[in-house]
């Protein structure tokens, strides 16, 4: 073996090594309790996660990827949601995800022969509130300033300013698109 086939396998392996640890520090972050503030750097500076200023991660939640997450500015992420998120999540900005909820933007083909996944991103906009218990399925789209009812199960596009419940499911109203309240409840003792 040449210098350069070694020096690529060598690289190889410490990104397949590098990757791995960071898969289980992941899943070791969400049972960091008592102290927002080492779970908030675990997210930020060990595994690089891309969110903006003044966003809080409760405990117990539980991601299978965050190669493709993102969040902006005054982001609330409750408790003990499951993001299987391969195909991707960007979340804007002043959004509240209350807690116990699944965000998939992965799948399989159910038509093709071998089940191939399938990867759809997930996009939620501005000023959106999901509300708990709540499952947004892949390619789904959150138009800025939508409510999604508590327990609702999402499978298409919900227009701005929407409210929308049920399963699946649909438009039951309209929100006010004079929003001027911040999701900015970083302090207090986030330990569910």
């Amino acid at each position: 073996m040449n210098g350069d086939n070694f020096q690529r396998l060598e690289r190889s392996l410490y990104v397949k090594v590098v990757h791995r640890i960071k898969l289980i520090v992941l899943r070791l972050n969400k049972h960091l309790i008592f102290s927002n503030w080492l779970r908030m750097w675990v997210y930020r500076s060990f595994l690089r996660m891309n969110m903006g200023s003044d966003c809080i991660v409760w405990a117990d939640n539980k991601f299978n990827d965050i190669s493709d997450f993102s969040m902006g500015s005054n982001v609330i992420v409750g408790p003990g949601n499951t993001f299987l998120i391969r195909g991707g999540l960007p979340i804007g900005n002043n959004v509240n995800l209350s807690g116990f909820s699944f965000f998939i933007s992965q799948g399989h083909d159910i038509n093709d022969p071998y089940g191939h996944t399938e990867l759809k991103k997930i996009t939620i906009q501005d000023d959106v509130w999901i509300a708990t218990n709540t499952m947004i399925m892949p390619g789904v789209n959150i138009g800025k300033g939508a409510v999604v009812a508590a327990g609702s199960v999402v499978v298409k596009d919900v227009p701005e300013y929407a409210v929308f419940a049920g399963n699946p499911a649909r438009q039951i109203g309209t929100r006010s698109p004079d929003i001027r309240y911040r999701l900015s409840d970083t302090k207090g003792v986030k330990w569910l």
